[in-house]
């Protein structure tokens, strides 16, 4: 099957990460990956040895995550303009959230760069930005899932490529109704909360 991408012409079977299969190399990838963690789990019941404590460690690894989330959304992005996909923009813009919220998480830790962190942050922010950032991933699956299944049963004909504003309105978090009227329409007899349109 031949796609046309602009005036590029590309062979749809494999188009990005998302569905392609896994080659060799990576297959074992995933088998070291299971090695180290059997070997994680072989070293736990040493759990008790206590390091000395650093104060500015959990900033230090939200300034080493934080590219990592913003790099995967840029991707996520640029993946989504190429297929023009409603999901991969969704899973993008969960990327995109939780990369932000990397920041605030910094510095409001406590001890990190004051007592009770900055901005009159109390003990209990820091969890709560933790919370937030923890309910984005499986949100962002669901919807994720949804968007994905209803682009695949839409109509065969060409899609139109998301245009900025979808993309800002996704970012902004509008358009909250759409993965429940799809469920809605998916599952007639499930009884669902009305949305606003």
């Amino acid at each position: 099957m031949v796609c046309v991408v602009g005036a590029i012409r590309v062979v749809c079977n494999h188009l990005g990460l998302f569905d392609t299969p896994p080659s060799r190399a990576q297959a074992q990838v995933g088998l070291v990956i299971a090695a180290l963690f059997a070997a994680f789990l072989l070293v736990l019941p040493f759990g008790d040895f206590q390091f000395p404590e650093i104060k500015g460690f959990a900033p230090l690894v939200d300034a080493i995550e934080l590219p990592s989330e913003l790099i995967t959304a840029a991707m996520l992005y640029a993946q989504a303009g190429v297929v023009r996909s409603r999901a991969l923009t969704v899973l993008g813009t969960v990327y995109l959230y939780t990369g932000l919220l990397l920041i605030p998480h910094a510095l409001t830790f406590p001890y990190a760069f004051s007592p009770s962190g900055l901005f009159g942050a109390g003990f209990n922010t820091t969890p709560w930005l933790v919370i937030f950032r923890q309910l984005a991933f499986p949100t962002g699956a669901i919807l994720y899932i949804t968007l994905k299944e209803a682009d695949s049963t839409s109509d065969s004909g060409p899609r139109r490529s998301p245009t900025t504003r979808s993309r800002r309105r996704a970012i902004a978090g509008k358009g909250r109704g759409k993965p429940f009227r799809t469920a809605r329409r998916r599952f007639p007899g499930c009884r669902m909360p009305s949305c606003p349109e």
